[in-house]
């Protein structure tokens, strides 16, 4: 862990979403989080090997989390260990979290223990379920106005949409 730390780290802003969070739900929030890339951490000690295709995260809690090594790194993971300029607190997984942008908050294991690059695919506790393992769907929501408004004037429309690190290009309403 603390050698870790010395790597050169890198904060940003990054979503998570729980996939429990279901249609007009609330089970999203966005930190700035600190940590070093799986890549920079990966490129300290010489790279990948050519046969790996696979990423496994390990936590202390005996969860385990794979993933194409491809993917997680095209979304430039973060080893993070710091939430909004504090260590990260214990319920979000200190003392290190994986972030991955564009998958649900199940797929960033908490309490990291290990990182291990494999040439194949390792179940873990919500995989082995059958629990949908891909990027997270596109969600959007109206939060303004809450209540039914009165037709024939003008209301503000206000919520979200998100798409992980696919991005938004532009919101429609109809009415």
């Amino acid at each position: 862990f603390t050698e870790v730390q010395q790597l050169p780290s890198t904060s940003r802003p990054i979503t998570l979403q729980c996939i429990a969070s279901g249609v007009g739900g609330h089970l999203i929030s966005t930190a700035i989080w600190q940590g070093v890339t799986l890549r920079s951490l990966l490129e300290k000690h010489g790279g990948p090997a050519a046969n790996a295709s696979y990423v496994a995260f390990y936590s202390v809690d005996g969860c385990t989390v794979s993933l194409p090594l491809n993917e997680v790194l095209m979304a430039d993971a973060l080893l993070a260990w710091r939430m909004n300029g504090v260590d990260i607190p214990a319920r979000h997984g200190y003392p290190m979290r994986v972030l991955i942008p564009g998958r649900y908050g199940e797929e960033n294991a908490k309490w990291l223990t290990r990182v291990e690059l494999t040439d194949h695919f390792v179940g873990g506790l919500y995989s082995d379920q059958g629990w949908y393992n891909g990027p997270l769907h596109t969600v959007s929501r109206i939060d303004h106005p809450a209540d039914p408004t009165p037709l024939g004037r003008t209301i503000e429309i206000g919520g979200i949409a998100f798409a992980g690190n696919r991005g938004i290009q532009k919101v429609e309403v109809s009415t």
